[in-house]
């Protein structure tokens, strides 16, 4: 793991922090319905927007036009990744804390952590990183 990887993610784990102890408490089945809510509207955000670009690709649309609504895509599911990645943050509360086992906590950390990865894996490709 290169160091801008590892303090990014330092900066993700107090950031969950953060979130866990914030909301500890109050994950009720109104929140969790909000949640899901806001997942879903980002996901069919996305699904519009990808159904708009294969219509533009259909038509022949310039590159530029078709770029810029695939962009669009990206951003719905990265907004649906980060809800869906906080909504498992308040779910993994109840370990970080109330158990005493550290390597319990460290366990949830590291997953939490492998989710995190998984969501930004290609938020940060450029174009060396595809060609």
């Amino acid at each position: 793991m290169g160091r801008n990887a590892y303090w990014r993610m330092r900066l993700f784990a107090l950031c969950l922090a953060h979130v866990i102890v914030y909301t500890q408490g109050r994950q009720d089945e109104e929140v969790e319905l909000n949640q899901r809510e806001e997942i879903l509207q980002r996901l069919r955000s996305a699904a519009g927007h990808l159904n708009a670009v294969i219509e533009m690709v259909t038509a022949g649309a310039p590159c530029e036009q078709v770029l810029r609504q695939s962009g669009a895509v990206q951003a719905a599911l990265r907004a649906a990744g980060i809800r869906m990645l906080v909504c498992q943050a308040r779910r993994s509360g109840a370990i970080f804390v109330e158990s005493s086992r550290l390597e319990e906590r460290e366990a949830e950390l590291k997953r939490l952590c492998e989710l995190y990865s998984i969501l930004i894996r290609y938020s940060n490709q450029t174009v060396d990183d595809i060609t």
